[in-house]
């Protein structure tokens, strides 16, 4: 078997052997073999033949497209390492602040048929969901049409590098953990890597082949594409509505990135209309439930609920993703024991296990 050696600084190693020791990874080989495999996963899509060309010529304005001058214009591609102040972030939170009356147009329903595929274990976080449907609600407020894809492909990550950065700042003073940290799942800005994998998984990648990949905002029915255009649905525009403690509260004492009325619609909209998220996440819950309290225990005692053909890397990966998006959701807390975790569920969760537990598991 080919051996790759690299160096790692440090901080890295120190930061990767945290992760081995709290029971996220067994070893630091199965670490980089993880990384590898999603990164694999990344090009593989970049460079996959398409079945046919896109509707609307929506790769072809990305791919056509020059910045303008000024800094909305600039692209995630072209950025490069600046200085950002007080100013920035004030000056993004006015541009994401909650308009007084969302009812600036009619939103479509929830398309049927989506959700029917699980979620990328990467996706970590659900608030980078909330800063992309009320970007898309203000924009669509400004005029008669909806906002283009790749104005929001230029925009959103763009917006939501700025906010990632503060909020990575506040992490690094608070002494957060990367479990709690409030800038998970957000870009930072001036990094072009970061900005790149957050507009593949939340928005839309968009193949040299010419083919869109949805992100989790399509998946999970809050926006949908027709055309060329990004449209909010309306239970999109009910997230985008939410006050939340970031965007619209005194954001350098927000101790948590989704108000309780937030997860609370999340966790119903999953239930409703995302049969492969919300089977995946009651599998977890109910295997909490059930005493499966560590990493190692859950991941033996579901692991045949999920699909054979899944590497052991990637059904890890995929359960890993699914644990962090329910801690935001407020439906388990990771408890520490030394170097051991340990899962519990949140009284919520209980109730919805409780509830929902003669349905069957897809």
């Amino acid at each position: 078997m080919p051996v790759v050696s690299a160096n790692l600084t440090p901080a890295v190693f120190t930061e990767l052997m945290n992760l081995v020791d709290q029971g996220r990874y067994a070893t630091p080989e199965q670490f980089v073999k993880v990384a590898v495999f999603n990164q694999l996963t990344v090009e593989r899509a970049a460079v996959e033949t398409a079945e046919g060309p896109l509707s609307g010529g929506v790769a072809a304005a990305i791919q056509k497209r020059k910045p303008k001058a000024g800094p909305a214009a600039v692209l995630p591609s072209q950025w490069k390492d600046s200085v950002f102040d007080d100013l920035d972030i004030k000056a993004t939170l006015d541009r994401l602040a909650l308009p007084p009356n969302g009812d600036c147009r009619e939103f479509p329903h929830v398309p049927e048929g989506i959700g029917m595929q699980p979620i990328w274990g990467q996706v970590n976080r659900m608030f980078p969901l909330k800063l992309a449907c009320r970007w898309i609600l203000l924009r669509s407020c400004e005029g008669p049409a909806w906002p283009k894809l790749n104005l929001a492909l230029d925009q959103i990550p763009r917006e939501a590098g700025v906010v990632g950065r503060f909020l990575e700042s506040l992490d690094v003073a608070a002494g957060r953990t990367r479990e709690e940290a409030l800038s998970a799942g957000l870009p930072k800005a001036g990094k072009l890597s970061s900005s790149d994998r957050f507009a593949g998984q939340y928005l839309a990648r968009v193949s040299r082949a010419d083919r869109i990949h949805p992100g989790v905002v399509f998946q999970l029915g809050l926006a949908c594409l027709a055309g060329d255009e990004v449209q909010l649905t309306c239970r999109g525009k009910e997230l985008a509505m939410l006050e939340n403690p970031v965007l619209d509260q005194e954001f350098t004492s927000a101790k948590q990135t989704l108000s309780v009325e937030e997860r609370s619609f999340l966790v119903a909209h999953i239930i409703d209309s995302v049969p492969a998220e919300r089977n995946d996440q009651l599998c977890v819950l109910r295997a909490i439930r059930d005493g499966h309290l560590t990493p190692a225990g859950l991941l033996s005692y579901i692991r045949a609920s999920f699909p054979r053909e899944w590497s052991d890397l990637e059904f890890r990966t995929h359960v890993y993703g699914i644990l962090a998006r329910l801690t935001e959701l407020g439906q388990i807390r990771r408890a520490r024991a030394g170097r051991n975790v340990h899962y519990r569920l949140t009284d919520r969760a209980l109730e919805m296990v409780e509830r929902l537990g003669k349905e069957k598991i897809a």
